[in-house]
């Protein structure tokens, strides 16, 4: 029988050069049928872009029953335009569009492949979250105009 269970334990391995985080390993031994199992170790691989540092995709389990893709696009402002998630890496959903205001903060988010929900956001002239969408059920005060059927903008918001 092993000694008492430990808490999860997380497994680095780094770029030196930015001190990325390029392979991370989670060990959980809290489970006992999952260490049987030899399901205990989960490996989470990152890609990086070489100038910004952002970071382009992410591999969870590669090669695994359970592996699971994202990959991420950025603008020339190095702000995140959209995320896309896969099961084989072969074909890719759109799971999040963002856009922005001219002067730079996040404006809204578009979720979903078939943009089910957008999330507007509002900020005070300091720059502070005012606030997400509409504190009314109002269409006409709705900031992306989603709940207004009239213009047929966003048609497929509820």
């Amino acid at each position: 029988m092993r000694n008492a269970p430990t808490p999860t334990k997380k497994h680095l391995k780094k770029n030196a050069k930015r001190n990325n985080v390029n392979t991370l390993i989670t060990e959980t031994n809290l489970n006992d049928r999952l260490y049987h199992l030899k399901e205990n170790l989960k490996r989470t691989d990152y890609k990086y872009d070489l100038w910004s540092g952002n970071v382009n995709e992410v591999a969870y389990q590669q090669g695994k029953y359970d592996q699971y893709f994202h990959r991420y696009y950025y603008d020339a402002d190095n702000r995140l335009r959209s995320v896309y998630t896969s099961k084989e890496g072969l074909i890719w959903e759109k799971e999040a569009k963002y856009f922005y205001y001219a002067h730079g903060p996040l404006a809204r988010t578009e979720l979903g492949d078939r943009q089910v929900q957008g999330q507007d956001y509002a900020y005070t002239i300091n720059g502070w979250i005012k606030g997400v969408n509409s504190n009314t059920l109002d269409a006409a005060r709705d900031i992306g105009k989603d709940g207004n059927n009239a213009t047929n903008l966003n048609r497929w918001f509820g």
